[in-house]
């Protein structure tokens, strides 16, 4: 398909310090989303840009909204 496919051995905080922090945020344990993507916040509820509901932690909510909001300022 012509796209390129790279796979690394990575831990997870690793990639999360590789990632903007102002596009990319953890919404549980195992979960990172780029903010963009983030249509609507619910309680935990995420709505994405491309339909599918992800949840955050109740322990990350609170900064999921602060970044998604930052966003609109």
């Amino acid at each position: 398909n012509g796209k390129e496919v790279q796979i690394q051995n990575t831990t997870f905080s690793e990639l999360q310090k590789k990632l903007d922090p102002d596009m990319f945020i953890q919404t549980d344990r195992s979960t990172i989303v780029n903010l963009n993507d983030i249509i609507a916040i619910t309680g935990t509820e995420l709505r994405m840009s491309n339909g599918s509901v992800l949840y955050t932690s109740r322990r990350l909510k609170n900064d999921v909204e602060r970044a998604w909001l930052r966003k609109f300022r």
